[in-house]
């Protein structure tokens, strides 16, 4: 494949985490956590880079470096669904670790202060409760004996854990919990008389008491206590915001330290003495809210990343006077699907955020698009053939369809389809004798079929056995042998359905046992295509053709039983070799004989988790594909199709 180039790509995006190592701006090591994965920065946060190697999950929750980061280069990502990661190389490659054979989703990480010869690190759950490692990850147990069986929402250390053991938690619907033994026992804090839960812990030093605890609250704001939780005070003063995102203890500006405070309302505030005033470093912004903080000083100036709900990292160098945008390489805008049209010019990107962006032009210029549904995101797409003269495309906008006359400006429901009226899917057929067919799936077996753009539907009367249609795909040729493919996800398994006679009757054609909540379907692009030929994928696996169309052989895994398959194309060369590409959480690899291996695509896509694939059809006999990213860059690429390029 050569030729690679990027057509879209925004900068920016939910930042959920962020950690910053020691050491000069111009070399400084900074992680940030996304929706979409993992960024790193070698220059103190001006620039980024993707880091991927050996993350099972994009959605990162939590980060911490270890206190010793510039030597030992340790630092700990916590993520949805797959648990605690340590990276021993200051963050470039990542390994997973187990709870007991568990990956719970990861809250919160704290590494002991004496990481350096205790070490010991601590983590938060989800639905776990605490864990403890004292041998650098390498094995982890349980300290939550006595806790509530609820989400942990908060975790601290205390500045002297080697002398005290001193360990403070917030638990959902259960307020804070404290350990004086390293997390052996645990005893109910008498707290605030608070009704939301506590979302950040921090500790910091004073020139009146040893480790001032402040409290952050998702809505009733700041608590401190001076006495290790037995009392508390609401700080009240200088707070414009009632609730808190985040919370960070930064030594080193005073003798006393400082406590900075993200709030709900975008502001960003901070005090030398928690007890005391409060004084603004950002502004309320109810446009953009902070998630996640991070500083450092450097000669008397305090240096902040904020990490926003949209627009990435904003950076100060001044201690607030001045904030800018500092996103150079870090794209963390969720996509979800694809359609593009097969001259290539027109294509439609849908996103997590609920926009569909549309370009005509190759890429040249991207338009976003509304929908009358906010914030649902836009999980499948399909563009008319005729998209240049019609302007015509479906989308699924969370569970209903949508559609759009005007080339993708605005997005509008069906008149035909019953305003509640659930959607999962959507294709429409390549064109034939100028018209063309629109189809919607949904679950309980759902499937409708349009010759008219959907001015009116037929109901499949093919029950698909009360599954949930999740995609749906004509043949190539379908206006000749009027085959279309439904994917149907049971509760047991997945399985492709076959119809010959443009839906009028279905047979089972191929059957999946595992289930996943993602399909894709592939027919067999090129010379000399049979009609029934296609080829899918599900969870990790591919099924492809074997021993004749009607038998599919399962391919165990095109990159190990954790990676996901999301997209998936099969092309059928002049010289007779078929050639298979598939987009997966870990890259985009091909392959002529699926059987024998894959192959990674090289630079600049390697490891990039990668959610849709298509391919168009050049004058010149090779393909174009055409990709994106689950951070939100759309790449174009020639296709070899030759066996000499596998």
């Amino acid at each position: 494949m050569t030729g690679w180039k990027r057509v879209h790509g925004v900068p920016g995006g939910a930042i959920t985490a962020i950690a910053v190592g020691p050491g000069t701006d111009d070399e400084r090591i900074c992680l940030a956590g996304t929706l979409v994965g993992l960024f790193r920065s070698t220059d103190g946060g001006e620039s980024w880079t993707p880091t991927y190697a050996g993350l099972r999950s994009p959605f990162v929750r939590s980060l911490a470096l270890s206190p010793t980061f510039a030597s030992d280069g340790i630092a700990a990502v916590g993520t949805s669904e797959s648990g605690l990661h340590l990276s021993y190389d200051h963050g470039t490659t990542w390994q997973r670790h187990e709870f007991w054979s568990a990956h719970p989703s990861i809250n919160a990480i704290a590494f002991s202060p004496t990481f350096d010869t205790d070490d010991t690190i601590v983590a938060a759950t989800t639905t776990h409760g605490v864990y403890v490692s004292t041998n650098r990850g390498r094995s982890w147990n349980g300290i939550d004996s006595g806790l509530p069986e609820a989400e942990i929402t908060a975790l601290a250390l205390s500045p002297s854990f080697e002398a005290d053991s001193f360990i403070v938690v917030g638990i959902a619907g259960h307020g804070l919990w404290k350990s004086e033994s390293g997390g052996e026992t645990w005893i109910r804090v008498d707290g605030p008389q608070a009704t939301s839960d506590v979302v950040a812990l921090a500790f910091t030093n004073n020139d009146h008491s040893e480790n001032i605890l402040v409290a952050g609250y998702e809505n009733e704001g700041l608590y401190v206590s001076i006495d290790r939780g037995t009392s508390w005070t609401d700080t009240g003063t200088g707070l414009s915001g009632n609730g808190i995102n985040d919370l960070i203890a930064v030594r080193g500006m005073t003798s006393s330290g400082q406590v900075i405070a993200a709030q709900a309302d975008g502001s960003i505030i901070s005090t030398d003495n928690p007890l005391n005033e409060w004084h603004s470093l950002k502004g309320p912004d109810q446009e953009d809210h902070v998630l996640a903080i991070a500083a450092w000083t450097d000669n008397d100036d305090l240096h902040l990343m904020a990490g926003t709900y949209d627009e990435g990292i904003l950076r100060t160098t001044n201690s607030g006077d001045q904030w800018l945008a500092s996103n150079t390489g870090l794209v963390a805008r969720p996509i979800l699907c694809q359609a593009i049209h097969p001259s290539g010019l027109s294509m439609l990107i849908g996103t997590a955020a609920g926009d569909v962006v549309t370009t005509s032009d190759g890429g040249k210029n991207w338009m976003t698009g509304t929908t009358d549904i906010a914030d649902e995101p836009i999980t499948a797409l399909a563009i008319s053939p005729l998209f240049d003269r019609d302007a015509f495309g479906t989308a699924v906008v969370g569970t209903h369809a949508r559609h759009t006359i005007d080339g993708g400006k605005t997005w509008i429901p069906f008149d035909t389809l019953p305003p509640d009226a659930a959607i999962t899917s959507t294709s429409i057929s390549p064109l034939g004798a100028d018209s063309f067919t629109t189809a919607l799936g949904g679950p309980g077996g759902m499937l409708l079929i349009s010759d008219d753009r959907g001015a009116s539907w037929t109901h499949i009367e093919e029950t698909f056995m009360g599954a949930t249609i999740a995609a749906i795909a004509f043949s190539p040729t379908f206006h000749d042998d009027s085959v279309i493919l439904a994917a149907a996800i049971a509760h047991d398994a997945s399985i492709v359905y076959r119809s010959a006679d443009r839906g009028q009757s279905w047979e089972a054609y191929v059957q999946a046992t595992d289930v996943f909540p993602w399909l894709s379907l592939a027919f067999l692009l090129g010379n000399g295509t049979d009609d029934a030929t296609f080829a899918f994928a599900t969870g990790s696996d591919v099924y492809f053709p074997h021993d004749g169309p009607e038998q599919h052989r399962n391919v165990a895994y095109v990159h190990g039983p954790d990676t996901a398959v999301r997209g998936l194309q099969a092309i059928r060369s002049s010289d007779g070799t078929t050639c298979y590409v598939a987009a997966t959480s870990a890259g985009l690899f091909r392959s002529s004989a699926p059987q024998r291996g894959w192959q990674e695509v090289a630079e600049p896509l390697s490891g990039h988790p990668i959610q849709a694939i298509d391919a168009i059809a050049a004058d010149d006999g090779t393909y174009q594909l055409v990709v994106s990213t689950i951070n939100g860059e759309i790449w174009t690429g020639s296709l070899d199709t030759s066996s000499s390029a596998s």
